[in-house]
């Protein structure tokens, strides 16, 4: 019997040293938080300007006076086709023109002639409505050669093929001496002063953008490491594509980063709309409830225990923090380390100092 009682004791003994075992923990206050909040789309650096360019007359090639890698100022001629048949064309047209006007000038003087025997009565109207009908064929054919004789000389301005914009040649098609065709692409031509990066974002995703020109975003390019490129939106499709159903935006590149080139791989990074309201806790404070519930340990400075409290978490923040969608309203004292290994009895002592805890409290968000 008296073994019985010693058990008893010893048992007892145990359950009050358990009840009273005092736990270290990190505590920390919980703020309420505005979040910005964005993701990272891959892109590739393409020119603001890429132009194949062609003739739009037909001949001979007999100037090449620029070549791939070449950087040319608008006007600057790039290649000439044979341009002497459109002069002959000119020459003879001008020679028509000369003699239109002098056929008119006779028409004139018949028509007038016409006209005051007409008014008194000396020639029959027939006569009178023939000499006016010449003299409007002439003016008219006068018109006429004006009209071709500016064709003529549009010809020839279009046998000489000039940069349309200050830019770079990138692509060659055609040899000096060849045949070329109208219309027959014969270069190829950037301006890279001003480049773009077009991203595409998912349909699920770009509900959470709010889109204007000139929203900022920032840019990195595996050739420059972590360096941050500027850049901002130009244009948006507003229709998904059928095959991924994503959108396209193009961003401009601030001309700040001269180094870029076409063709570059790049990763931009866009903000989605501010969420107020949100809470950030670290990962260490969210206990698993089981069926994808969550709580965490609220602290009571009366009797030095904590409390589970239920709350919604939500997506990782970062590395090492989770978004509290609801179940704390800020202001409370929370285990963010330890809180695996306490019950609603455990005595808590913390071992964050004050100043740590108020640090970790305000820089939730960098």
């Amino acid at each position: 019997m008296k073994a019985k009682y010693i058990l008893v004791t010893i048992l007892v003994s145990a359950a009050v040293l358990f009840a009273q075992e005092i736990r270290n923990v990190e505590l920390a206050e919980v703020q309420k938080l505005e979040l910005d909040t964005g993701n990272s789309y891959p892109g590739t650096v393409k020119p603001c300007e890429n132009t194949r360019l062609s003739f739009r007359v037909s001949g001979p090639l007999v100037k090449v006076e620029a070549a791939p890698g070449d950087r040319l100022k608008k006007g600057e001629l790039l290649m000439q086709i044979d341009p002497r048949d459109y002069k002959d064309s000119i020459n003879e047209l001008e020679a028509n023109l000369e003699r239109a006007k002098a056929e008119k000038n006779k028409a004139k003087l018949d028509y007038d002639r016409a006209k005051r025997l007409f008014s008194q009565n000396v020639i029959p109207k027939a006569d009178y409505d023939a000499a006016k009908s010449a003299y409007d064929i002439a003016e008219a054919s006068i018109r006429s050669t004006q009209a071709q004789l500016q064709i003529a000389r549009h010809k020839l301005e279009d046998a000489s093929l000039t940069a349309p914009y200050d830019g770079v040649i990138t692509e060659q098609f055609a040899e000096n001496h060849e045949m070329i065709q109208k219309g027959q692409v014969v270069m190829a031509m950037q301006d890279i002063s001003k480049l773009e990066v077009d991203i595409n974002v998912p349909e699920n995703e770009i509900v959470n953008y709010e889109l204007e020109r000139g929203k900022e975003a920032s840019v990195k390019f595996p050739a420059f490491g972590e360096k941050l490129f500027s850049a901002s939106l130009s244009e948006w499709n507003t229709s998904a594509s059928n095959r991924t159903r994503t959108y396209q935006l193009t961003f401009i590149l601030d001309p700040e980063g001269s180094q870029l080139l076409p063709g570059m791989t790049a990763e931009l990074s866009l903000r989605t709309n501010s969420q107020t309201g949100k809470t950030l806790v670290p990962a260490g404070a969210v206990v698993s409830l089981g069926d994808n519930r969550s709580a965490v340990w609220i602290y009571s400075e009366e009797n030095g225990k904590a409390s589970k409290k239920e709350v919604q978490s939500g997506r990782l923040y970062g590395s090492s923090k989770v978004v509290i969608e609801s179940g704390l309203k800020g202001g409370e004292i929370i285990v963010t380390k330890g809180a695996d290994f306490i019950t609603e009895d455990t005595e808590l002592r913390n071992t964050k100092s004050a100043d740590n805890t108020d640090s970790s409290a305000r820089s939730e968000v960098r």
